[in-house]
């Protein structure tokens, strides 16, 4: 009786070992995806919220949203110039196109839109910092990106990826 391998036995354990090299890539892999789900690269998450700040004007979002689902964007407003009773804050560029405004908080009193811009005037309540909130859903799928301009302020840019 021979005791050396026959071919079937070495093409089986070289089947076996390129097996084995699948399974080892595919648990990386869905470890690689759990980790940035819980990260929140697929939603909410800590790489997926976002504060962007410009001076006195900030803008807290999410980074990475679903086509047509709930958003919202967040402006703190430093408080008006002396002597004028309302903010401006501007929209602009492509994410400004593309979304479907459902709600604003505190209502704007007038809103005014050209080409890819929007500029929405709120009354001014006091002379203390205002927050406003925006909620929207996004309509177009990729990445998109705007301008929010508070007047008499500064600008603060903004990126956001929508997933289908």
């Amino acid at each position: 009786m021979s005791t050396s391998p026959s071919v079937r036995d070495l093409h089986a354990q070289g089947f076996q070992q390129r097996e084995w090299a699948v399974q080892i890539v595919g648990r990386i892999l869905v470890i690689l995806l759990l980790l940035a789900a819980v990260l929140g690269l697929f939603g909410t998450g800590p790489l997926s919220h976002v504060r962007a700040e410009q001076g006195a004007v900030s803008v807290e979002y999410e980074r990475f949203v679903r086509h047509t689902g709930h958003a919202q964007l967040e402006v703190r407003t430093p408080p008006p110039a002396p002597g004028t009773s309302s903010v401006s804050v501007e929209i602009s560029g492509g994410l400004a196109a593309g979304m479907r405004m459902e709600d604003i908080q505190p209502q704007p009193a007038t809103v005014r839109r050209s080409g890819t811009s929007t500029e929405f005037v709120f009354a001014a309540v006091s002379d203390t910092d205002a927050l406003i909130t925006f909620y929207y859903r996004p309509m177009d799928i990729g990445p998109q990106s705007a301008t929010v301009t508070v007047a008499d302020a500064a600008a603060v840019d903004v990126w956001q990826l929508t997933y289908p």
